[in-house]
């Protein structure tokens, strides 16, 4: 008895007109939702020939790609330098021989999965100014 005086009943008076738009924006796409899984789900032969199609093409085109692009668009590596705005010219010059050194040997590794493209990438000197 208690929760009927303290509790109200919630209708649709409740909410305002931006709920209710977004209401009905929802059940508009939950009914298009609801249309398309119906019609999935009776063409379901169809839609596995669909499924297996995309997956020869997706193949397909991959095999292509990789046949079109030239070899020295895959396998780039480029990194940055960033220090302090207080660092010295010197300073930024002995962390650039640090990264220089470890890319280096990064390339050395005979073992690494990326040898290949690392034994044709070349270090650029950067200009620091």
């Amino acid at each position: 008895m208690m929760c009927a005086k303290l509790l109200r009943a919630q209708g649709e008076d409740g909410h305002g007109r931006l709920y209710r738009a977004n209401e009905r924006v929802f059940e508009w796409i939950l009914g298009g939702y609801e249309t398309t899984l119906g019609w999935v789900l009776r063409h379901q032969p169809l839609m596995l020939l669909v499924t297996l199609a995309m997956i020869g093409v997706s193949i397909y085109l991959y095999v292509v790609i990789r046949r079109i692009l030239p070899q020295q668009d895959t396998g780039m590596l480029i990194g940055t330098i960033q220090g302090d705005q207080n660092s010295s010219f010197q300073a930024m010059r002995g962390r650039l021989e640090s990264t220089r050194r470890s890319s280096a040997r990064i390339q050395q590794w005979p073992t690494s999965p990326h040898s290949r493209a690392a034994a044709k990438a070349q270090l650029m000197p950067v200009a620091c100014s």
